[in-house]
């Protein structure tokens, strides 16, 4: 009984640490938005002066760079991940659970309604960085977002799936980040983005895909616990029978 009491101590207060350092997380990465927002307006200026933005959109690199950044490129790994991996389901499972981050990233575009650079119709002075637009088109802005930039979209899918494929192969993890950098440095490279709007995507992409894992484990750990319960209560019966 004080085994069982001790074990559950210890996983309280793993839990405490593990909840204080998401928050810490979290803050960071708030003041991380905040602090890249000041790169917005000049990185969008300077995209367009020198023509960077045009060539990059026209480039045929830029379509493979960008590609991590799409779900049907995270599904294409996850298939790679059954076939590959010794976890087989579970490893492809993970990483189409990735996609749920990404789903995310809808509902914060519609809140905030900022729309990408050069793109706000009707605003002489562009960028115009600091152009929120609350819940832009009511109900109906849930679903037709065209021109929405934050946080981005590609950003958010890319990071996610990096988090995933980190968690099960974590001696690549820093290829997995480096291959989401890019695809958020190609959004600012042609304009579709700001600075803040793929730092804010890389964020809810990580933290998002942390947290899904997080609930997948517990989820499997619980059950796991029911059926060595059972196993255990089986035994016994067995035992007191004979």
């Amino acid at each position: 009984m004080s085994q069982r009491m001790d074990m559950e101590t210890m996983d309280g207060q793993r839990e405490t640490v593990r909840i204080g350092r998401n928050l810490l997380v979290l803050c960071f990465c708030m003041v991380l938005i905040f602090a890249s927002s000041v790169l917005d307006g000049p990185a969008a200026q300077w995209m367009r002066d020198t023509g960077t933005d045009a060539v990059v959109r026209r480039h045929w690199l830029a379509k493979v760079v960008k590609a991590p950044g799409t779900y049907w490129c995270t599904l294409v790994v996850a298939g790679g991940l059954w076939a590959l991996h010794r976890l087989k389901w579970q490893a492809g499972g993970l990483m189409c659970l990735s996609g749920l981050a990404a789903l995310s990233n809808s509902v914060g575009k519609w809140v905030f309604g900022r729309a990408r650079p050069f793109k706000l119709v009707g605003v002489m002075e562009q960028p115009a960085v600091y152009e929120p637009h609350w819940f832009i088109h009511g109900w109906r802005g849930l679903f037709e977002q065209k021109d929405l930039a934050f946080p981005s979209g590609h950003a958010c899918t890319a990071f996610a799936a990096a988090t995933a494929a980190a968690i099960l192969l974590p001696k690549w993890r820093w290829a997995f980040y480096a291959c989401a950098a890019l695809v958020g440095a190609e959004r600012v490279a042609e304009n579709a983005h700001y600075v803040s709007d793929v730092v804010a995507g890389a964020a809810l992409g990580i933290l998002g895909m942390r947290l899904t894992a997080w609930i997948a484990a517990e989820r499997v750990r619980k059950h796991e616990v029911r059926k060595a319960a059972e196993l255990v209560k089986l035994g016994v019966s067995q035992a007191n029978h004979e």
